[in-house]
């Protein structure tokens, strides 16, 4: 360890001697490192940069997978823009000026921006600490952390234990883990605040305090003067970082009663550091949360103001991705080689925290334009994997798990893919590798277009107001029983919302299944299935679930609540819960 510190030490005092009298880089190895968290770094990239013709220069080293876009030196300012896995990502950043070998700054992209620097190497290959750096914290931050690894890894054994007698001991460790965290880590991260202001684990921990379930939350002074700090510390790394991590926690300060007028003094914070450089993507977060605190503090007039800037900002990005997405053209389906009458539903289980769901997103919205609702049902699924998405709701949950006890290991984490109920295609990607995944989803279901049904399925949605009468005649049952059964689902055409993947918009998103998870069982050849849905009542539903999940925990990375239930669809399959095999489906619009 301490001949790789000479190793460093050196290296630093190599580059020190050239750059202390210019503006620019100087020529050799360097690292990208970012920081998902306060207690370590991780490097992404490394670079070779060089001085050709009076310009600087970057190469990319290592990953193969990326590359270096642009590199630019100016004024002790630094920015480089990345492509790579599907994505484009960019540094900026500045050089110290008092010191030289330090270049902090921003990294990532609208989706998220994290602390990143950039540090001289000698090496040649991402390894060791190039690799990753464990960030020694404060002693009340890693004493926090620990209580919450306890935490976390004895739900982790509680999901993955299937003997009912070790769940009943894991879950008494878990209620005492949990007790001893909600007892010690608030003070912890108080301490931290007292001790530590200046310390990168100040952001982790006020953002876990307002997460926090316990009654040791924060007072208005208390929160203010923390915020304060954390402005302080999140300065020097840009103003990008800076904007992230203030709408981060005025939407958090929102949602906690008697701190709103302090999550408004964030946004304002935020509203203040906007420039003509900042992002559209990153205005619009920085606006919505402006928003909510005003709306949160009585300022509605406000806030219809910010709402309006807002609205054509969003019509600005909705452009530019409906310009890109899918990001290939999609060739129509040419018809069947055979007569028949039956329809293919493919479900997909997806999430708006999912980053490599975008590949799949992307495909299925693909999938869309080739194909005719006669010929393919679609069906979407959004889950809080790997964060919270407010598209999920109990039904949506409830399928998964019909699936999961199905099929087992096959449908494990999103992307998920099932056609005619059987899992297949599976894996998902980058943008990049979206025509990819299309393509693999045709190899599956034009095969199945094959394929015959005696079912027949006929139906009608009437509508009256805000409610929703169904009806589906199902016949040419076979061997009817309680196996057999006819599920409906009400889902949402296009419904826009932007968590951490940058998926956009997310097609045929199941918001309810009338009738029930269980659905209706048909138990003679033919019959009739009738349901119901008051979308007033439904919407109120889905809020309250949303609501209970931000109340137990849950932190949603986008303020808004997309309910507007419209340009609805009505879905009818008929299931073999014997196999899970889907023998037809039905497609029907709501007028």
């Amino acid at each position: 360890m301490m001949r790789r510190v000479l190793v460093l030490g050196l290296a630093l005092g190599m580059f020190a001697s050239s750059a202390a009298a210019r503006s620019d880089l100087p020529a050799g190895n360097y690292v990208l490192q970012y920081s998902p968290n306060s207690s370590s770094a991780q490097g992404l990239f490394l670079i070779k940069v060089e001085h050709k013709g009076g310009k600087d220069v970057a190469e990319m080293i290592e990953p193969r997978e990326a590359e270096v876009e642009s590199f630019s030196v100016d004024d002790r300012k630094v920015v480089i823009v990345f492509k790579g896995f599907g994505r484009t990502l960019s540094f900026d950043g500045a050089i110290d000026p008092k010191d030289d070998k330090i270049i902090v700054g921003s990294f990532g992209d609208d989706g998220l921006i994290t602390r990143s620097m950039l540090l001289p190497t000698m090496a040649e290959k991402l390894e060791g600490t190039d690799k990753i750096r464990q960030i020694e914290m404060p002693e009340p931050m890693a004493k926090a952390q620990k209580l919450t690894s306890k935490l976390a890894g004895l739900r982790l054994k509680l999901r993955q234990e299937k003997d009912a007698e070790a769940r009943t001991a894991l879950m008494k460790d878990i209620e005492a883990a949990q007790k001893e965290a909600d007892e010690q880590v608030p003070t912890l991260y108080k301490e931290l605040m007292t001790k530590h202001a200046d310390s990168p684990s100040i952001v982790d921990a006020m953002q876990g305090l307002l997460a926090s379930k316990t009654d040791s939350k924060l007072k208005p002074d208390e929160a203010s003067q923390w915020l304060k700090a954390v402005n302080t510390f999140a300065t020097p790394y840009g103003p990008r970082y800076r904007l992230e991590v203030l709408q981060k926690l005025s939407g958090q300060l929102a949602n906690q009663k008697g701190l709103e007028p302090v999550a408004l003094e964030a946004a304002d914070l935020a509203v203040g550091a906007l420039s003509d450089k900042t992002t559209t993507g990153q205005q619009v977060k920085v606006l919505k949360a402006l928003r909510t605190a005003q709306e949160r503090t009585g300022k509605a007039d406000l806030a219809k103001q910010t709402d309006a800037k807002l609205g054509k900002l969003e019509e600005v990005l909705d452009q530019e991705y409906l310009a890109k997405v899918p990001p290939f053209k999609p060739t129509k389906f040419q018809g069947r080689k055979e007569a028949s009458e039956r329809a293919v539903v493919m479900e997909l289980f997806t999430g708006a925290q999912c980053p490599p769901c975008v590949a799949a997103d992307a495909a299925f919205d693909g999938l869309l334009k080739a194909y005719k609702p006669s010929e393919l049902v679609l069906i979407q699924y959004h889950m809080h994997i790997p964060g919270p998405d407010p598209l999920t709701n109990p039904d949506t949950i409830a399928r998964w798990d019909y699936y999961r006890k199905l099929h087992n290991r096959q449908v494990g984490g999103v992307p998920t893919s099932l056609f005619n109920g059987k899992p297949a295609a599976g894996g998902g990607g980058g943008m990049a590798n979206a025509e990819a995944k299309f393509n693999d989803f045709r190899k599956v279901i034009d095969p199945l277009l094959e394929e015959t049904t005696t079912i027949k399925l006929t139906g009608k949605v009437d509508v009256s107001g805000e409610k929703l009468a169904i009806r589906v005649d199902v016949d040419g049952i076979k061997e009817p029983g309680d196996n057999f059964r006819v599920r409906l689902l009400l889902v949402e055409e296009s419904i826009r919302y932007v968590g951490g993947n940058g998926i956009r918009f997310h097609h045929h998103v199941v918001r309810d299944m009338p009738g029930g998870v269980e659905g209706t069982a048909m138990k003679e050849a033919k019959g009739t299935v009738s349901a119901s849905v008051d979308l007033t009542a439904l919407r109120g539903e889905l809020s309250k679930y949303l609501e209970n999940f931000v109340a137990d925990g849950g932190q949603f990375s986008n303020p808004d609540r997309p309910l507007a239930l419209k340009n609805l669809r009505v879905i009818a399959i008929v299931q073999d819960d014997s196999t899970g095999a889907i023998l037809q489906g039905l497609q029907l619009d709501v007028k």
